[in-house]
């Protein structure tokens, strides 16, 4: 089973070079444009590992 990672960064190419390198590596990767959809994500998907940045819109990490 693979470990389920939730990515939250406004930049998106920081956002996708993460992404393929996580898949790569053979995590689950979901992604979220600023903070807001990153805590919403954490509520539903409840990720076992977060990577954020730290200044977002709408709710900084």
């Amino acid at each position: 089973m693979s470990k389920r990672v939730l990515l939250c960064d406004d930049e998106i190419h920081i956002l996708r070079a993460a992404e393929f390198k996580l898949k790569r590596a053979g995590y689950e990767v979901q992604t979220a444009g600023d903070g807001q959809e990153g805590w919403e994500a954490i509520e539903a998907q409840k990720p076992d590992i977060l990577i954020t940045d730290c200044q977002m819109p709408r709710l900084g990490g």
